[in-house]
């Protein structure tokens, strides 16, 4: 049996943006399991180390993370010792997470292979290549958001 090529089977923007993000997770998988990470994990430390502690509400929102993801995640990196929680003191009720002195270690290894990834995914590529492709993706990024948000509003 030949298969038959549909007009649905054609690449589109969408097709390889998916599977460029399928290929980091496994990419990501494999390099961050030595430190007990993973493709979803490093998320929270990359946030955490570049604009400080954080209440673990800002995750599912930021990210874009259900809460109960976020919350095994946490725990995950807790146990890793890697991030602690503790009361927020404007507000007793909710937790911040910020980095432990371990995964303030961590996190340079993080961007070692985040760098990585970014280096294999742009070789052949010149720099005006990797600029273009870096403005169409966020110009992609921005209508997706934009129509989310809309949507959110009209369905209300």
């Amino acid at each position: 049996m030949q298969l038959t090529k549909k007009q649905s089977d054609t690449p589109t923007p969408g097709r390889w943006i998916s599977a460029i993000h399928r290929m980091k997770s496994v990419y990501l998988d494999r390099e961050l399991a030595p430190l007990g990470l993973n493709g979803a994990t490093y998320l929270y430390l990359m946030v955490i180390d570049t604009h400080g502690s954080q209440m673990q509400e800002v995750f599912s929102q930021e990210l874009a993370i259900n809460k109960s993801c976020v919350t095994r995640s946490i725990s995950r990196l807790e146990e890793l010792d890697y991030v602690q929680r503790e009361p927020d003191p404007n507000d007793r009720r909710a937790m911040l997470v910020s980095l432990t002195a371990k995964g303030k270690r961590v996190v340079p290894k993080v961007r070692e292979a985040l760098q990585a990834f970014t280096e294999i995914l742009n070789q052949g590529l010149s720099e005006r290549q990797v600029k273009q492709a870096e403005k169409l993706l966020m110009t992609m990024r921005q209508n997706m958001a934009e129509h989310l948000e809309s949507s959110k509003v009209s369905a209300s």
